[in-house]
């Protein structure tokens, strides 16, 4: 049971970490190829901010899109391949994540006392989810 979990846990911060790379890198919406029209996807500059690479190591960019959720006839063979660097992976996503938490709060005036609170509170996560892949490597 305990594997399940684990595996789980993996393959959702995987998820998540493509999605938010896709998130901050991506300066177009993807187009329906059917109808033409861009798909409703969110982009950071749809909030004034600048799009721009996550410093996430290539390969792992590279692995995500083509191992994450699909069939393929390539298999990684041995667990090193297999384990994910997350101070790699997922140390640059949270600092491009508190980046743009700071654009929010000096671009958005108008945000309410909640959102706010919300910002900041994320940012004080953020600080210590990286402090915690520091001490762990």
């Amino acid at each position: 049971m305990k594997k399940i979990v684990h595996n789980a846990l993996v393959e959702s911060t995987l998820a998540h970490s493509r999605a938010l790379c896709e998130f901050f890198e991506r300066t177009k919406r993807t187009k329906d190829y059917r109808s033409k029209s861009e798909k409703d996807d969110v982009l950071v500059i749809d909030y004034g901010f600048v799009p721009s690479k996550v410093n996430v190591n290539r390969d792992y960019i590279a692995r995500l899109n083509k191992d994450l959720a699909h069939f393929t006839y390539s298999e990684r063979i041995t667990k090193e391949q297999k384990e994910w660097d997350y101070k790699q992976l997922v140390q640059p996503i949270l600092i491009r994540s508190r980046e743009f938490i700071e654009h929010l709060l000096q671009s958005y005036p108008t945000l309410t006392s909640d959102q706010v609170t919300q910002c900041k509170k994320r940012l004080e996560q953020i600080d210590e989810w990286i402090k915690q892949i520091e001490i762990e490597k």
